[in-house]
């Protein structure tokens, strides 16, 4: 029986083959860059290009963060541009356990707000694009626009 490497999100575990807990150097024979963005981040991040995802990792490699930019699927069903209401609904959770809002500006010198999620039993921080630039989880309104899988809320 072959596996399919390309099962999408696993709750609390990782998202295809990329695994938390796991050595970065596991991967490392795939096309990837190295960044670091000081003094935000305390450690490197490995960009994947093939899957477009970033890892995280902590001094001695170990992956505590994945993040997801193009494409996140779960159970085949495409996250990364998702409404809020749709999301809650496959996840069957009633809502975040954190939210926040972050004011982001792109490369051009224009802004937009997005809503930082954490939803504590699915392991996961997911970024919501805010249309209405509104800091109450009620009002959070627009599309998914990043999926992180992480180990810790903490981090």
């Amino acid at each position: 029986m072959i596996k399919d490497k390309k099962k999408g999100l696993v709750l609390n575990e990782g998202y295809n083959d990329f695994k938390l807990g796991s050595n970065v150097s596991e991967y490392l024979d795939r096309p990837h860059s190295l960044r670091h963005f000081e003094p935000t981040f305390l450690s490197d991040t490995y960009h994947f290009d093939d899957e477009d995802i970033d890892l995280w990792c902590n001094e001695d490699g170990t992956i505590y963060t994945i993040r997801c930019l193009s494409s996140c699927t779960y159970n085949g069903i495409e996250l990364i541009g998702m409404a809020y209401d749709d999301f809650t609904k496959l996840m069957q959770v009633d809502s975040p356990d954190e939210v926040d809002a972050l004011y982001m500006m792109d490369a051009n010198g224009k802004g937009h707000s997005e809503d930082v999620t954490g939803f504590y039993s699915l392991g996961l921080k997911v970024w919501f694009d805010n249309q209405k630039n509104s800091i109450y989880v009620d009002d959070i309104s627009g599309p998914i626009v990043n999926v992180f899988i992480v180990s810790s809320f903490d981090e």
